[in-house]
């Protein structure tokens, strides 16, 4: 399956989501929480939480790749893809929320009530782009601009839209329309477009730069037959086999 199928599929799920969210949460439907895109343990948690593990596997398969070739940074791409298996289960456990609770506990301050566990990730985010840049810096052009574009779409709805709808949310409560479009536009045409964007570049890089990737799972070895014990059909299965892994 090429990039591009990848994508348009995975953007048709978005475009559904975030549909069924404002369809559901404009008329009140009581089918409104389990489509609900900023709600928690629904199916856009779910969705989001999948495409974040998406990731995480692409990425290792890269690092397996990029390490078997002895290339340089393979290391970085085995951070990213522990980096992108954690946001993963945080999607679905909302640990980020609890960092939040902490940072209100040591500052109690009403300004961050709402914008409280944002402070946290933007240290973080911080440091990964100082730790990160030797490596963006290498990446080619092309990976180089969609890694950028997803990490802008990806922040800009996490951290920017987020804060913004906490604020609204401060003074204007979850139960009206225009919170439920700003939370659509957060979610959907921010975070979950922006990991789009980002498989997207996974894709084509592997594509671009490593090629066919295959997996073999073995089970218990076998101890190897005395040599005039193989057959003429045995050896040439060995070599298709062979052939097919070259």
């Amino acid at each position: 399956m090429s990039s591009r199928r990848i994508a348009k599929i995975l953007v048709a799920a978005i475009l559904v989501l975030g549909f069924l969210s404002m369809l559901t949460g404009y008329y009140r439907m009581k089918m409104a929480l389990v489509f609900n895109v900023g709600a928690e343990l629904n199916i856009p948690t779910w969705y989001s939480s999948f495409i974040l593990f998406t990731c995480s596997m692409l990425l290792g398969i890269i690092a397996v790749c990029e390490k078997q070739a002895g290339k340089r940074y393979a290391k970085h791409w085995s951070a990213l893809s522990v980096v992108f298996l954690l946001l993963s289960i945080d999607e679905i456990a909302a640990i980020h929320e609890r960092m939040g609770a902490i940072v209100q506990n040591i500052f109690k301050t009403s300004i961050l009530h709402e914008l409280s566990w944002t402070v946290p990730i933007a240290v973080i985010v911080a440091f990964f782009i100082f730790a990160f840049a030797g490596f963006t810096l290498n990446l080619p052009a092309k990976t180089r601009r969609l890694f950028m574009l997803s990490a802008v779409l990806y922040l800009g709805g996490a951290l920017v839209l987020e804060a913004v709808g906490g604020l609204w949310r401060a003074g204007h409560g979850e139960g009206n329309r225009v919170y439920t479009l700003m939370m659509t536009c957060e979610e959907c045409l921010g975070e979950m477009l922006g990991i789009t964007v980002f498989i997207y570049a996974l894709a084509s890089y592997i594509g671009d730069n490593i090629g066919l990737v295959s997996f073999r799972f073995l089970g218990k070895q076998q101890e190897p037959l005395p040599p005039d014990t193989h057959t003429q059909d045995d050896a040439s299965a060995d070599t298709s086999v062979k052939a097919v892994h070259n």
